[in-house]
């Protein structure tokens, strides 16, 4: 939920809704839950955001969906944001990349 200044509160999806074909170029999974649930981070191609998808278990009937990186740190932690903090975290350990 972002709130722009001033006002109240809206919902804005940053990245682009899931469409019919197959997963966006650029992404690799982040977690798989023992109920068949997965999450991707995914880097939109053309762009430079970077969202997170979500595809529940085919068991569920449910829809593919994508959203910011915010709004999924946003949600009540669960072992798919711990994931995603730890892979985060290993990136601090790294050389950094601007000269």
């Amino acid at each position: 939920m972002l709130r722009p200044p001033g006002g109240p509160p809206t919902h804005m999806t940053r990245c682009q809704p899931v469409r019919e074909t197959n997963m966006p170029v650029g992404s690799m999974g982040l977690y798989k839950s023992p109920s068949g649930d997965r999450w991707f981070l995914v880097h939109e191609p053309g762009s430079a955001r970077v969202c997170i998808r979500h595809e529940p278990n085919p068991a569920s009937g449910g829809e593919a969906s994508m959203m910011d990186i915010g709004e999924f740190l946003a949600q009540p932690r669960g072992p798919q944001h711990d994931e995603l903090l730890r892979l985060i975290g290993s990136l601090v350990n790294q050389a950094p990349i601007y000269r």
